[in-house]
């Protein structure tokens, strides 16, 4: 036998033999499907809010959190693809707007307490809201009137409560001990609605509180009295 043609041979077949033996290339899908095969995408449209969004379509939003590796519910933007758990068809938000007024609500403040870090929109320090330190248990007030949008438990925000008022506003009441309202109630300016504690990513008793228009988080100093006027 000639060992050349037999060598060639093989080198000829080896690489053939390979290609057929080798593993099929694996399709990574999205952590939302690999997680959760049955569900729609949902694309945000302008004025919608992440909250509203879990609440039309029935699905809890920290799950939904988890899926999509969303960190702040907050800052969703217009065009961004949500997988929604268990859902069978793409639902159309509902608009935010209570009353037919487009003007802010006259808020009041939802706990008297020493300002410990103020509202900041530059990305590299950015603060949505004030934070409020405050002996733990402080009941802590309604803004002023609405409706109960969320009442639960979100990442870093702990317990937390956010209402919705007129004109597509919102207030958000964080890292609360306890909350003592249900979504759907609606509640009362000035109406005990949590108390102060220290949940989520809080260092000490404190509240951290937010005035939002839509999605968009507004300086609560703007918007509230004065605290020596309260």
């Amino acid at each position: 036998m000639k060992v050349m043609p037999l060598l060639g041979f093989f080198g000829l077949i080896l690489p053939l033999f390979l290609l057929a033996c080798a593993p099929k290339p694996i399709r990574v899908e999205p952590q939302a499907v690999r997680s959760e095969k049955k569900g729609v995408y949902h694309t945000v449209k302008p004025g919608e809010t992440l909250w509203r969004i879990c609440k039309t379509y029935g699905v809890d939003m920290d799950q939904v959190m988890s899926l999509n590796r969303i960190e702040d519910p907050s800052n969703i933007k217009v065009g961004q693809r949500i997988f929604i758990p268990g859902a069978t068809k793409v639902l159309e938000i509902p608009p935010a707007i209570i009353g037919v007024d487009s003007s802010a609500p006259k808020f009041i403040w939802p706990i008297k307490g020493k300002i410990v870090r103020g509202f900041c929109s530059d990305p590299s320090r950015r603060h949505d809201g004030l934070d409020l330190k405050a002996p733990f248990g402080t009941p802590i007030k309604a803004a002023a009137p609405g409706k109960v949008g969320f009442s639960g438990w979100l990442r870093g925000y702990g317990n937390v409560v956010i209402l919705e008022h007129e004109g597509g506003f919102y207030t958000v009441y964080a890292h609360n001990s306890l909350n003592l309202v249900k979504e759907g109630e609606w509640v009362e300016e000035g109406q005990i609605i949590a108390q102060v504690g220290d949940s989520g990513n809080a260092e000490g008793a404190h509240l951290h509180f937010e005035i939002r228009k839509g999605s968009k988080p507004l300086d609560p100093m703007t918007l509230l009295p004065k605290m020596n006027s309260y």
